[in-house]
């Protein structure tokens, strides 16, 4: 059975905003945009937008488009064995 459309428009947003493509708090194109750029109909194109949207990657903002809210994890390094207060793992980390 083939896969839907929309999942490969999800894959590929996904890939690109994890790949920071588009970085945080920045604007997805238009939905006009990605109709040309992915070759859809506008109900595929707003079905990938809406698995985004459950998966926490990006936000709708009505009547300015869609936000990306996701954000890479960095890597964060933790005293074993000592006690440390929030605000010293905070500088440490450079949070």
């Amino acid at each position: 059975m083939p896969k839907a459309k929309y999942e490969g428009i999800y894959r590929s947003i996904k890939k690109r905003i994890e790949a920071q493509d588009y970085p945080y708090q920045s604007l997805l194109p238009s939905e006009n945009t990605l109709i040309e750029e992915y070759a859809c109909s506008r109900n595929t194109v707003r079905r990938a937008l809406a698995e985004l949207v459950a998966d926490g990657y990006v936000q709708t903002m009505q009547g300015r488009g869609v936000r990306v809210i996701y954000q890479p994890v960095g890597k964060t390094t933790f005293t074993i064995g000592g006690i440390e207060t929030f605000q010293e793992t905070a500088r440490r980390n450079r949070l």
